[in-house]
This record gives structure tokens, sequence and C-alpha cells, in this order.
């Protein structure tokens, strides 16, 4: 999708999205406001880097990004579990030269034959290290706690838990986060994974979602060592 055809859409407030996205669209009073949440959470993550001043979309997945007091930089996001050296190639034939492309899945990884490619001229990054914020164990706790109030109006019965590194390293700063939900029904499962898609892109968090049934026969909570967040 071209950088004219984004600007014509919003010049009409149009929303532009995948097949999925009219679903997600529909439920809004008014579909003009409709993002989709792979370009919402990128931009914000975007936005609250404070070395950059402002951005531009130049197509689909690509940006310039304009930076206090240094150069402009090129950069695409890909949302690929497996980031091979195919992508980078395609990428650049799509986009022209290219300073940085970034991964916007949180459990993506680029193999060593794409990082090869990208080398020398062309830094490749998860969406973590490149711009999420830095934040302590407890602030990403008291978001997780926020939004796991927010869901108990729609999704009663769950008990949230703060398990892993998280609980045992020495550093308070939060580089990878484990959260446990337990559910009862299997419904509720794809319900809490839809609510909090945007919550572990945008931060290191790694979700496991455990019915009642299994923690009854495994007894993850009593034997791990847990921390309950919520209620």
């Amino acid at each position: 999708m071209t950088g004219d055809a984004l600007k014509l859409a919003a010049e009409y407030s149009t929303p532009i999205g995948g097949l999925g996205d009219p679903m997600r669209a529909v439920r809004l009073p008014d579909i003009s406001d409709y993002v989709s949440p792979d370009v919402g959470f990128g931009e914000r993550a975007i936005t609250q880097h404070s070395r950059v001043q402002s951005h531009e979309r130049l197509a689909d997945r690509h940006y310039i990004l304009r930076r206090h007091g240094l150069g402009d930089v090129n950069v695409v996001f890909l949302n690929e579990y497996e980031l091979m050296a195919d992508h980078l190639r395609t990428a650049r034939s799509r986009y022209g030269h290219l300073d940085m492309l970034v991964m916007t899945n949180p459990n993506g990884r680029a193999t060593s034959s794409a990082e090869h490619v990208g080398e020398p001229d062309l830094w490749v990054e998860g969406i973590h290290g490149s711009f999420a914020p830095t934040m302590t164990v407890e602030e990403i706790s008291e978001r997780i706690k926020s939004e796991a109030a927010q869901i108990a109006e729609h999704v009663p019965g769950l008990a949230w838990y703060l398990f892993g590194s998280a609980l045992v390293g020495s550093s308070d700063t939060a580089a990878d986060i484990d959260v446990l939900v337990l559910y009862s029904h299997e419904r509720d499962s794809i319900r809490i994974r839809g609510y909090l898609t945007e919550l572990c892109l945008t931060l290191p968090v790694h979700l496991l979602l455990v019915s009642r049934d299994e923690d009854t026969e495994l007894s993850f909570v009593a034997t791990q060592p847990c921390r309950q967040l919520y209620p």
C-alpha cells in the first residue's frame, strides 16, 4: 500500500486494514476512528521514544522517523514469527533503502541467515529492544493489574499471577515478565488473548493461560514461585 493511498484514506477518514479488521471496526460508534491494532501499537511505540520528534508513514509498514538532533531513520515493521533472509530481501526490494527493520512479533526471532543478510548496513531488532519504554517490574505489574480489572468486567473469575525470573532476578528493570492467568472455561482463553494482544506486543510480557482443571492436575501455582496480582 503506497503512501499516496494512505494519505487519500486519511483525507476521507476511511480506515484501512486487513480481513479481520471490519469485525473490530463495527464495534465502534464511528468506524472512521478505527486504527488497526498492528498499526496502532507500532505508532504508539514510536511516539513514546524520547529521541523521535515526528514520523511519517510512507507505505503500509514503512516509516521515516525524524529524530531530535540526529538524522532521519528509514524503518520497516514486520510481524514475522521467524524472520528469514528472504523477508529482508523482499523488504529492501519493496521499500528501497532501509536503516532498520523491527520485528513486532514479541515471540519472533531472526535467523542467522537473516542477520547475515542485514549486516552491516541494516539493523534488525525486536520491538522490545528498539522502541518499548524501559519499565520496572512493579510498573508493568501495575499496568497488568489495571488491564486485569478491566477484563474482569467481561470475563469474571480469572486469577492473575506473576511468576518466573521477574520474582527471582536482582534487577528492578523488566526485560521479561511471565504472567499466568487461571481461567475456568475454554472460551475465556480466546477472549483473554484478544484483550491482551496489544499489551503483549508493546511490553515484554509472556502470557501463560492455564485452565483451573490443568492447575489442579499440575499444581503449578502451588509448586512454582508465584505472586498473585489480581484479584
